[in-house]
């Protein structure tokens, strides 16, 4: 809700989300993303991490969310 209301209300596309290791930040990004994703399927985006774990971590989460097992793709090394 506070995602949608800084875009719809106060026009600002450009977020940041800071909290904690361990406090869901992977899954506040995937349901934003589920939400562009729902009306537009062939969006994309690029999520950097410094480790091929939190990168399997996020796409997991990713799938769970968007329902889609084949969603993403890793680039790692």
């Amino acid at each position: 809700e506070k995602l949608s209301a800084e875009r719809n209300v106060h026009k600002r596309f450009r977020n940041l989300v800071v909290s904690a290791t361990g406090t869901v930040k992977t899954i506040i990004s995937a349901f934003d993303f589920k939400r562009l994703y729902d009306t537009k399927p062939n969006a994309n985006f690029l999520f950097i991490a410094h480790s091929e774990e939190i990168l399997n971590h996020a796409q997991r989460a990713y799938r769970g969310v968007l329902k889609n097992n084949d969603f993403g793709e890793l680039c790692v090394g």
